[in-house]
C-alpha cells in the first residue's frame, strides 16, 4: 500500500490546523458568554463600552468571529476577567511546529491513525440556532421545579426528556436499563433526541435526565441546539432535598449518600461543565434560584 505523500502530510496538517484555530475561536466565544450571562450584562452595553458591535459580539459568542488580541482585550476588561482566562488552555497551547514535526516522524500507519484520532477527538461541536433552554444536573439540583416555572414564567412548552425518551423506547428507562444495560439507554436517548431536535415550532424548556451528560452524542446534540444550564447545589442540599421527596433510604443514611454523591459529582464534573452556563442553587429558596434562572434565560432567549 502507498504511503501518505508529503503534500498530503502538509494537507492534513493544514486542515487539523484549521480546525484548531475554530477550536480555539468556539473556546473562547464561549468563555465570553458564558462571563457576560453571569454578569447578567446585555450585548448592548459591552457594545457602548468596547466600542465593538453587537453583530460581532454575537458572533463571537458563536465562535463564528475571527478573534483580534485587541478587541478581545476590550472585552475582556467590561466582562472584568484577564484575557488570559479567556485564552488559556491545552487547545492555544499547542505549538503547530511540534505537531508537525511529530507527524512527519511517523511512517504512513502512523500518520494515517493520527488523523483518524484527532479528528475524532477534536472537531469542534458547531453551535446551531438555539431551540430553547436545556437544564442538566443531578437529582435534587431542582432541575423539574425551576424548569416548569421558567417555561410558566417565559409561556414556553415543557419537555422531561425522560419521558421522551421513554416513549420513544416504548418503556420505562428503568426497565430499558435493566434489559439492555447503558449501552441501549444510550441508543434511545440518542433517538429521542434526534426527535426533539428535528421538531419544529418555538422555543422550548428541556428537563434532561441527571445522565445524559454521560450519553455522549445524544448529549453533543443537545449542546449543539439548546443552551444548556448546569442547575447545581451543595451535596448536603442535594440529599436533603430529595430526602423531602421521602426517599428513606437516603434520609437515614445522610453521611453515607453524603460520601456517594460527592463521588458521583467529582466523576460527572467534566461533562456537566461543558453547559454554558451554570446556576448553583445552594442556599437559596426556590424563589431566589427560580428568579436567577429567569433572568438568566431572559438574555438567552
Amino acid at each position: 500500500m502507498l504511503g501518505v505523500k508529503n503534500y498530503e502530510v502538509s494537507a492534513i496538517l493544514g486542515s487539523v490546523i484549521k480546525k484548531m484555530m475554530e477550536n480555539i475561536n468556539a473556546m473562547v466565544g464561549e468563555r465570553v458568554r458564558k462571563r457576560r450571562i453571569e454578569m447578567s450584562l446585555p450585548r448592548r452595553i459591552i457594545s457602548e463600552q468596547t466600542n465593538i458591535s453587537e453583530r460581532y459580539l454575537s458572533q463571537l459568542e458563536k465562535g463564528q468571529a475571527n478573534i483580534s488580541l485587541k478587541l478581545i482585550e476590550r472585552i475582556a476588561e467590561v466582562i472584568e476577567v484577564s484575557v488570559s482566562e479567556l485564552v488559556k488552555g491545552p487547545d492555544v497551547e499547542i505549538s503547530t511546529n511540534a505537531l508537525a514535526n511529530f507527524v512527519n516522524r511517523l511512517d504512513p500507519a502512523g500518520q494515517r491513525k493520527a488523523l483518524q484520532l484527532l479528528k475524532s477527538n477534536f472537531e469542534a461541536i458547531p453551535r446551531g440556532k438555539s431551540k430553547g433552554i436545556a437544564l442538566i444536573g443531578l437529582r435534587g439540583a431542582g432541575k423539574s421545579t425551576l424548569g416548569q416555572m421558567l417555561a410558566n414564567e417565559l409561556e414556553l412548552p415543557f419537555i422531561n426528556f425522560t419521558d421522551l425518551v421513554s416513549k420513544t423506547a416504548g418503556m420505562p428507562v428503568s426497565d430499558l436499563a435493566s434489559l439492555g444495560g447503558q449501552d441501549s439507554v444510550h441508543r434511545h436517548e440518542l433517538e429521542a433526541m434526534q426527535k426533539l431536535v428535528k421538531e419544529k415550532g418555538g422555543n422550548r424548556i428541556v428537563e434532561a435526565s441527571e445522565d445524559l451528560p454521560q450519553s455522549g452524542k445524544a448529549f453533543d446534540l443537545m449542546l449543539k441546539n439548546y443552551d444548556t444550564i448546569w442547575i447545581k447545589a451543595s451535596p448536603e442540599e442535594h440529599i436533603e432535598r430529595v430526602a423531602k421527596q421521602n426517599n428513606t433510604s437516603i434520609s437515614e443514611n445522610k453521611s453515607s449518600a453524603v460520601r456517594e454523591l460527592k463521588h458521583l459529582l467529582q466523576s460527572r464534573q467534566n461533562n456537566m461543565a461543558r453547559a454554558h452556563v451554570s446556576l448553583d442553587t445552594s442556599e437559596q429558596s426556590v424563589d431566589e434560584s427560580a428568579a436567577q434562572l429567569i433572568q438568566i434565560a431572559r438574555q438567552i432567549i
